[in-house]
């Protein structure tokens, strides 16, 4: 059992300072994606939008030990009415502008900076809202990590790099690298202070046999695959819940038996271990 740190980029050029700091190298087995690492840290260089951010979570938590516990930090640029050029923030609450979803990270531990609402676009905005930040990444990395982790341990971190005064068009990658530069040293703190947190309240995840199910259902490649996410995420969410044997009696195919893990995954509340509130 081990915590993982996930930090999901956009961009190269939010990357490079990060990858400096935490002294982090190319991880060629990779495929599709940049991904660099060491030791318990992973960093993807997702691409830009919702999707690709959502699909660099996915391959993290999908090539990793199903037993890993992850923490997961999206840190990238945003606009801001207001906020100067430079200034560090993080969402306490994630919005989907096409969709209207919306998700709120839980703060269990201080964090570094002021926090603001995040609304996530599909393309480029320079119309901000006066109290909120504005991103193309946030709605789809946050859907997804908290299929694998609770909310306590997903967050996204941004560096103001436009304003009602600073046009996004006068950015280059120089001046990304260099502004994302100034904060790294506080994102790699607040990893820290995460992971202490992971290691001392969370409950271990165990990993849960399927041989049985397979043997008595016939599940094809792309439902094994499903099968292994589901457990992988009951494994780290539901800990404390048995593997529902007696429930599959009901069940007449395969896809009756991932429809109803699924039924189940989506009515656990997520939370903290008990020993949290200790």
């Amino acid at each position: 059992m081990h915590t993982l740190t996930n930090l999901i980029v956009a961009l190269p050029s939010e990357a490079a300072p990060l990858i400096d700091n935490f002294r982090l190298s190319r991880c060629t087995k990779a495929r599709g994606l940049k991904v660099y690492g060491r030791d318990n840290i992973r960093l993807v260089i997702a691409g830009v939008g919702k999707i690709a951010a959502a699909a660099a979570v996915g391959y993290i938590a999908g090539t990793e030990p199903a037993d890993a516990r992850h923490i997961w930090i999206n840190i990238g640029i945003a606009g801001h009415a207001t906020l100067p050029k430079g200034s560090l923030a993080i969402a306490h609450r994630i919005i989907d502008r096409a969709t209207g979803a919306t998700f709120y990270p839980a703060f269990a531990c201080p964090v570094p900076c002021d926090s603001y609402s995040l609304t996530c676009h599909d393309a480029p905005n320079t119309a901000y809202a006066d109290a909120e930040m504005h991103d193309m990444e946030s709605s789809g990395f946050f859907a997804t990590a908290s299929r694998f982790s609770s909310v306590e341990f997903i967050h996204s971190i941004k560096v103001i790099s436009d304003n009602s005064a600073r046009d996004i068009g006068l950015l280059t990658r120089e001046i990304i690298s260099e502004m994302i530069g100034v904060h790294a040293a506080t994102v790699k703190s607040f990893a820290a202070r995460l992971e202490c947190l992971a290691d001392s309240h969370l409950a271990p995840g165990i990993a849960l046999p399927l041989e049985a199910l397979l043997a008595r259902w016939h599940f094809t490649a792309t439902q094994q695959s499903q099968l292994r996410d589901i457990a992988r995420r009951w494994a780290l969410v539901r800990a404390d819940h048995e593997w529902p044997g007696d429930a599959f009696a009901r069940c007449k195919s395969s896809r009756d038996v991932i429809s109803h893990l699924n039924a189940e995954l989506e009515q656990t509340p997520i939370q903290l271990s008990s020993s949290a509130e200790s």
